[in-house]
């Protein structure tokens, strides 16, 4: 595609994206994403899983040494969720079906679908039970003999299955839901009031989440931010052969690059054409020649596909830009000199907490768990590419997604040219165990809501 006919396509695609984005979003989600993926998809763009053996991650041994006896369980939870394959609140599911039995918590996962996910805990012995109807559920429920639910991004009949069982409901709230109808906060708010407690992974969620319900509700909240999986860290040999395995996929020599990696989904939220967009933005700055961004995630969305595309073959680095599809994202973080996410909006992105892990710096937009991201590791927090987060809603992330420029790329420029030697440099990893200790504190805070919502105390 010459460059001409790519800026004609980004051109069209940005009329597409704004006729859809005058839709109500169950419809562009339901309706619109499914007929883009018959008419523009095809196989998933290929990902980063190095065919030949990756470096093994540092073992990271609970803190709670499984060398040591689990306790016997005093608590029984339901981690009721969506989809188990891969992805953020994916991650967070598993660390907990994982650590919440040290913390004398026994977990049963109960989900819509199972993927990757799902079938790791399954191999690890964790029990899994898949469901697709209300009536399903309501019998699961009943059968595992749970004593509180924790919902994750549950869909709505598992919900209504979950407030039926009469079982203490804890909802977790992992983004700032900027898409929510009236009729979605009111069912939040009528949920809330059957659950004496919730968990937001980071305060700028909770309070987005508070400000926009319709009433208040007497639910508990408590602020549990999301560790990083165990197994991010990799040492320094680990990074050499990991980047030497980027640069042969990506087909370019890494040796004296900057390499910026942005894993993330093909996804409205993402903003991932703004992203490319931002990074062309370089093309007349001295020393962007030595900068190159990677863009990896699945599609979910072939519309920001096809659109980030675009923007990346009109633009003057088109070169210095990949698209890749889901990849394994501790080997791009071992490769990496920076972690790039200029999203719309986020709860906790852990990835974010991943880069920390490994030491990378963080060039990150203002979304929730940004501040506390940068503060526990280094980076630049830029404002956010659709303006501030608390006045978040679909017609102003409309204008940001139709803008050819957004309102951040100046702030965004200056803090890509920082990464690097003597200024946003790489550092030494965190330690295997300081890994593994957050996870653990990461489950006995959630482990002290559960108890709190079931009446009891461990």
């Amino acid at each position: 595609m010459s460059a001409a006919a790519a800026r004609f396509a980004a051109a069209a695609y940005r009329g597409v994206v704004a006729a859809v984005d005058l839709l109500p979003a169950g419809w562009r989600y339901g309706y619109v994403t499914p007929v883009a993926a018959r008419v523009l998809g095809g196989d998933q763009p290929a990902g980063f899983r190095p065919v030949t053996p990756a470096p093994a991650p540092a073992t990271a041994t609970p803190a709670s040494g499984p060398e040591r006896p689990v306790p016997a369980p005093r608590l029984h939870v339901g981690l009721v969720t969506g989809r188990l394959d891969v992805g953020g609140v994916e991650a967070v599911v598993a660390m907990l079906t994982e650590r919440l039995p040290h913390e004398a918590v026994r977990c049963t996962v109960v989900c819509t679908q199972l993927g990757r996910t799902a079938a790791t805990l399954r191999t690890s012995g964790a029990q899994v039970e898949v469901v697709t109807t209300a009536e399903r559920a309501a019998a699961t429920f009943q059968a595992i003999g749970a004593d509180v639910l924790q919902l994750h991004n549950a869909p709505p009949f598992l919900v209504a299955a979950a407030r039926r069982s009469g079982l203490p409901l804890v909802p977790v709230v992992h983004n700032t839901e900027v898409y929510n109808t009236g009729e979605d906060w009111r069912a939040a708010a009528e949920l809330l009031d059957h659950s004496p407690q919730a968990v937001a992974v980071s305060a700028a969620v909770r309070d987005y989440y508070r400000a926009h319900l319709p009433c208040e509700t007497a639910t508990a909240w408590s602020v549990v931010p999301n560790a990083a999986p165990v197994g991010s860290v990799r040492t320094s040999a680990d990074r050499d052969q990991a980047r030497e395995l980027l640069g042969r996929f990506l087909g370019v020599e890494l040796a004296t690059e900057t390499v910026l990696v942005c894993p993330a989904r093909y996804d409205a939220q993402k903003n991932l054409p703004g992203t490319v967009a931002a990074f062309h933005s370089l093309a007349a700055t001295p020393g962007r020649h030595r900068l190159r961004l990677v863009i990896a995630g699945e599609v979910t969305d072939w519309v920001e596909h096809r659109r980030a595309d675009a923007v990346r073959r009109a633009g003057p680095m088109r070169d210095r830009v990949h698209l890749l599809g889901n990849s394994d994202t501790s080997m791009l973080l071992a490769a990496a000199d920076g972690l790039l996410l200029d999203s719309f909006f986020e709860g906790w992105p852990v990835v974010g907490s991943e880069a920390v892990t490994v030491g990378l710096p963080l060039v990150i937009a203002d979304v929730g768990g940004a501040v506390e991201l940068v503060s526990a590791g280094h980076g630049v927090v830029v404002p956010n590419p659709a303006g501030p987060t608390a006045g978040l809603d679909p017609r102003v992330l409309a204008r940001a997604r139709r803008a050819t420029s957004q309102v951040n790329v100046p702030a965004l420029r200056a803090a890509l040219l920082r990464v690097g030697p003597h200024d946003l440099d790489r550092r030494s990893p965190l330690r295997d165990e300081q890994v593994s200790a957050a996870v653990d504190a990461m489950a006995r805070a959630h482990a002290a809501v559960l108890a709190a919502a079931a009446g009891s105390a461990l």
